[in-house]
């Protein structure tokens, strides 16, 4: 227990350091114009699973531009030390809904079950709870998750603290339906620079409220159509 307890305190100080050092780097960046070289203990790239031991990388515009195996900072540029630190890539959270919030959750892509009918109590009794029947399922593809989110919001800084640098970004949905999301970079200043790919797929729930089997059985329809439709266009 005693070594359990040791080794969950060494990952939550990791983590802390290291969301320490994407602070610093965000506020370092942001107030230094000329090239900035950074240094550490380890350097995890993304080139193939190569760790570089005391090694370091110049950053010039916001951009790395040298990697080196043995750390060499130009005479030009403001070094950074994180000897004691180790440094991984950016991580890229393949599936979120970041951007949109609590009061954002309501966001529907089927319509909307039919209103009950207002009755009385006495109307129940001789009569029974009434409904109007549900419209056919329409599957709403078009909404894209891009055009509900800003690419300012406060919430991206909390996620870069935690090394997450890219994220793919869905509508928030129980439906069927998800609409498509987009690949955003989240420390970009731009709305161009933000929406790195747009859409980036297509999304469907099976675990929602409705039945799994019946959402699979309306998928494969929307399916079937979409194949049927293209022959009709091929000939």
């Amino acid at each position: 227990m005693k070594r359990s307890k040791r080794n969950s305190f060494r990952r939550a100080a990791m983590g802390f350091i290291f969301a320490c050092a994407i602070l610093a780097f965000s506020v370092l960046f942001a107030q230094q114009d000329g090239p900035v070289y950074i240094q550490a203990k380890k350097i995890y790239t993304s080139d193939g699973g190569i760790i570089l031991a005391n090694g370091g990388f110049l950053v010039k515009d916001g951009k790395i531009v040298r990697v080196d195996r043995n750390a060499k900072p130009p005479k030009n540029a403001q070094v950074v030390d994180f000897s004691k630190n180790i440094i991984i890539p950016g991580m890229i959270d393949a599936f979120s809904h970041m951007g949109f919030h609590k009061e954002d959750y309501n966001v529907r892509t089927e319509p909307p079950d039919p209103p009950r009918a207002p009755l009385t109590g006495i109307y129940r009794i001789y009569f029974g709870q009434q409904t109007t029947p549900a419209p056919p399922l329409q599957i709403e593809t078009r909404f894209e998750a891009s055009e509900a989110v800003y690419f300012g919001d406060p919430s991206f800084k909390r996620f870069m603290a935690e090394g997450i640098t890219m994220a793919v970004i869905a509508i928030p949905t129980a439906n069927l339906s998800g609409g498509m999301p987009f690949m955003a970079k989240l420390g970009s200043d731009s709305p161009s620079g933000f929406e790195m790919v747009d859409p980036a797929g297509l999304v469907f729930t099976f675990s929602g409220n409705g039945n799994v089997m019946k959402r699979y059985g309306d998928l494969h329809k929307i399916f079937k159509d979409a194949q049927d439709y293209r022959k009709i266009g091929e000939k």
